[in-house]
């Protein structure tokens, strides 16, 4: 595994992305915990950000399964908290009754009834259509419907493959995109205004200039 690691640090195009998509979920964890500070629903953003920070952890010694088992567990803390830090009496339920549950299509559904220009926002970004697509891929990685690419026969064989980390990359970057575009289009004007215009910088960096008139989010 030593070597494996060793192979993968060497990589510094692949490290580069990580990092970047490690950096944005840091800054949204940190700029929504100043801003909901005491919500009973930070627990959700904690675990987004511990989750993903695992993935570079499994990339490192080829343990490609359970990396996008992680992606997957940090998308859905991201769709909770956006739904939770609002409904503490929905939390409440969660927490205390385990047949409560509350799907992914559940929360976009809210969010298009209740979150002012979601909708509008998200035919544009493609949120809901992107989270469906996704979902579906990683979980069909996850539950060995895709066996032989993202696992090895024995843990033993278990090592840096350069296939399976690029294809582990692109469901990275996805995930991260839909962790941006989660809270992007979700967040109030009142929460982004009160971020700092680095981290507003940050998160806006990349995208065209039409999708950010959409957004309608000032950085300054």
């Amino acid at each position: 595994m030593e070597k494996s690691a060793d192979k993968f640090t060497a990589d510094t195009e692949s490290l580069n992305q990580i990092e970047r998509g490690c950096r944005l979920v840091t800054i949204w964890n940190h700029e929504l915990s100043f801003q909901y500070h005491r919500n009973p629903a930070l627990p959700f953003l904690q675990e987004m950000k511990a989750s993903l920070f695992f993935v570079p952890a499994c990339f490192a010694v080829g343990l490609y399964k359970p990396a996008a088992s992680s992606m997957r567990s940090a998308v859905e803390n991201a769709l909770y908290f956006s739904y939770f830090c609002d409904h503490e009496v929905e939390l409440r339920t969660l927490v205390s009754d385990k047949s409560f549950y509350l799907s992914k299509s559940k929360i976009i559904d809210y969010h298009i009834l209740h979150t002012p220009f979601f909708k509008s926002k998200q035919d544009v970004f493609g949120l809901s259509s992107e989270l469906d697509s996704w979902y579906s891929e990683i979980s069909a990685i996850i539950h060995g419907q895709i066996p032989g690419v993202w696992s090895s026969k024995s843990l033993k064989d278990t090592s840096h493959d350069d296939k399976s980390l690029k294809l582990a990359l692109r469901e990275f970057s996805r995930a991260i995109q839909i962790i941006n575009y989660t809270f992007l289009l979700t967040t109030s004007s009142e929460v982004w205004d009160g971020m700092s215009s680095s981290a507003r910088q940050f998160l806006l960096h990349g995208m065209s200039a039409a999708r950010k008139t959409i957004l309608n989010r000032p950085v300054i």
